[in-house]
This record gives structure tokens, C-alpha cells and sequence, in this order.
């Protein structure tokens, strides 16, 4: 039986060719994948604004 991994959500969104790509060049620039550029822009999004707290 194969485990669930509970680190990581799978969630869809949709996004205009523009958006997508510029996250993709975004990421390449970075060195990250097209997910994780995604998830450190919300991520940083969140943090700014209160929503999720800074990890120290």
C-alpha cells in the first residue's frame, strides 16, 4: 500500500500564457523548478502580508 505524503498538496491552477511564461523564465533564471518558483513567490506573498508566519 503506498504511503499519502502529507508534505505536499496537489493543487491545479490556470493561468495565462503571459503569467506562465514569465514564472518559467523566472524559474529558470533562478534555478528552480516552475512549482517551486510558484510556491516561494506565494510563499513570500503570504509572509508579506501576514498570512503565514517567517520560519526562522
Amino acid at each position: 500500500m503506498k504511503k499519502k505524503d502529507l508534505s505536499r498538496e496537489r493543487t491545479t491552477i490556470y493561468l495565462t500564457p503571459d503569467i506562465s511564461e514569465a514564472l518559467k523564465k523566472s524559474a529558470m533564471d533562478e534555478d528552480r523548478s516552475f512549482t517551486k518558483q510558484i510556491e516561494r513567490i506565494l510563499k513570500d506573498w503570504l509572509i508579506e502580508h501576514g498570512h503565514l508566519k517567517k520560519e526562522q
